[in-house]
């Protein structure tokens, strides 16, 4: 990704955080998001969605790492492994950071398919983790 493009994206991203902080009404309408999705899924098994989240996130982050290091020690550039794998883990720290200070409630409880009663809900760290690492692309 060329420095303009995540120069763009992070401008975004600062846009939707502000937003979040200042307009109550996007987490009423991610509520009301929740309560259609969830009864349109309502004959599925909780966990179905669970797995399928946690696969899905394990797929798109540690399979490119996984990949792309494979593709370094082969390559014998050994400082690019260091340096790919160790994005995710700085992405989850700024993302600690982010929550932090934005410090966005979860959902209700009864709307929360997993229960998360110790962490803010903005930034997804799944998403944030996702989106760090394709930016390496």
């Amino acid at each position: 990704m060329n420095s303009k493009n995540a120069l763009i994206l992070f401008i975004i991203f600062l846009i939707f955080s502000f937003a979040v902080c200042i307009i109550p009404e996007i987490t009423q309408y991610d509520i009301e998001c929740i309560k259609y999705v969830q009864s349109g899924l309502s004959d599925i098994n909780s966990q179905i969605p669970i797995m399928a989240g946690g696969i899905i996130f394990y797929a798109m982050t540690f399979l490119p790492i996984l990949i792309g290091c494979t593709y370094f020690f082969l390559n014998k550039m050994y400082k690019n492994i260091f340096l790919f794998g160790a994005v995710p883990f700085l992405a989850y720290f700024i993302n600690s950071i982010i929550k932090a200070i934005v410090q966005r409630p979860r959902p209700p409880i009864e709307l929360q398919i997993e229960e998360h009663m110790s962490s803010s809900s903005y930034v997804s760290r799944h998403t944030f983790v996702t989106a760090c690492v394709f930016s390496i692309f």
